[in-house]
Formats: C-alpha cells, structure tokens, sequence
C-alpha cells in the first residue's frame, strides 16, 4: 500500500487477506466471501506451494475438483475460531499401503499424512482450471487478477538438518516430485504472461516457503510494478 501510494497520485487501500496453509481455492472462497461486495479493482493471487504440498496427500477426487486444503487449517485455525476441544479428526487416509509416507511434523517422527501419486498428472491442470474460475469471478466484478507463483528455495529445505516437511528415509524422491510439479506450475505462469517469482532474482527465505522480510518487500515491489503498469 506504501509502495503504490509513493508512486501513484492515485490512492490505494490494500486489504490483506493471507492465511496460512491456504490454497487457490481458499483464495477463491476469501474473495467471494470478504472482498466480492468491495468490488476492488486488482486481486492478487499469491500461492502454488501450498497447492503442491496439500495436493500430495489429497485422494484422487479431492485433486479432479482442485481441492487441495491443509488439515492444518481445521487444526490450528477452526479450533480457535469455534473454541473446540476436539482437533483431531478428518478425513481417512486411502491406500496407505500404496502411498508414500513422510512426516509432516519437525521432529515427531509421526507420519500424519501420505502422498497420493494417484492423480499427480492433473495436480497443475486443476490449479490452473481453478485460476482461470477465480478469474471469471474477478472480472465478472470489474476486476484484475494477478496471480503470482511463489518463490521457493527447495534445496534449504533438501540440505536441513532439521526439515520442515519431509523428513522420511525417501525425502528425496518426494522433493523431487515437488520440484517438478512446482517448475509446471511456473512454465504455464510464464507462458500465460504472469508471475513465477523464483525466475524474478535471489530472495532471501526464512523456510523454503516462506521469505525473510527483505523478501516480503522484493514481492510487494513487483506486484506494484504490475499493478501501475496496468
């Protein structure tokens, strides 16, 4: 909001909607649901490496409908939304026999959740369906949507000595599918003329998810370029 406000004799009010562990459709729920009536005039999408990471572990239905979400939304934000004392219950892992397995919390050594190679061929085409119903819903309320990959740093997370996410004897295997699916995801941001971060320089990272502030600020600069240039 600063940064579109110094270099802009229009004024801009950015509302911030970010959440954890949230997916594109996510996005598309908090827009409908908190910014539809605002009819603001840019949407900023800024996700995929949640998309990739729930989508392991979402059975092959969940990924044909693009539903990739996180338990850790129900177990860390609804209990505190609803004061509830139970957190612990979803949806049943399918073909665990079949799947492989990595423990999705530091240091527990407890497997919570497995990947499902079941329907990883379609994991980016459903993001990509599912931006393309976000932007129907955006313009359809005299909007823009601008989506923007994520950056990533995966080899931080590969050479950790204490991993945040995989941490299972075949890490390796299962960073490797990640890495793949995240180099798709990014091939067809570029090729429809918007954003891959990890192509935009060096950022500096807290996790390999997550960027250091100097980073946040890199990204809030590029989204403004953007928003000024349309």
């Amino acid at each position: 909001e600063k940064i579109l406000n110094q270099r802009s004799n229009e004024k801009f009010k950015v509302l911030n909607l970010a959440m954890n562990a949230y997916s594109l459709s996510n996005e598309i729920n908090s827009y409908v649901n908190l910014a539809f009536h605002l009819k603001p005039e840019f949407v900023i999408a800024h996700s995929g490496a949640n998309d990739i990471t729930s989508g392991l572990s979402m059975p092959h239905k969940f990924k044909e409908l693009g539903l990739n979400y996180h338990k850790w939304v129900e177990k860390r934000w609804l209990t505190r939304l609803y004061h509830t004392r139970e957190s612990s219950i979803y949806i049943p892992q399918l073909q665990r026999d079949k799947s492989v397995v990595y423990d999705y919390v530091r240091n527990k050594g407890v497997p919570e959740f497995v990947v499902f190679e079941s329907g990883l061929d379609i994991l980016i085409e459903r993001y990509w369906r599912n931006f393309k119903k976000f932007q129907t819903i955006v313009n359809s309320n005299q909007g823009k949507l601008i989506i923007g990959i994520q950056p990533i740093n995966l080899d931080m997370e590969r050479n950790s000595k204490f991993p945040i996410y995989f941490t299972a004897p075949n890490r390796d295997e299962v960073l490797k599918v990640w890495e793949n699916l995240y180099a798709d995801l990014c091939e067809r941001a570029l090729n429809a003329n918007h954003l891959c971060f990890d192509k935009m320089g060096e950022f500096e990272f807290e996790d390999f998810v997550h960027t250091k502030d100097t980073g946040s600020l890199k990204i809030a600069e590029i989204y403004a370029n953007k928003i000024l240039g349309n």
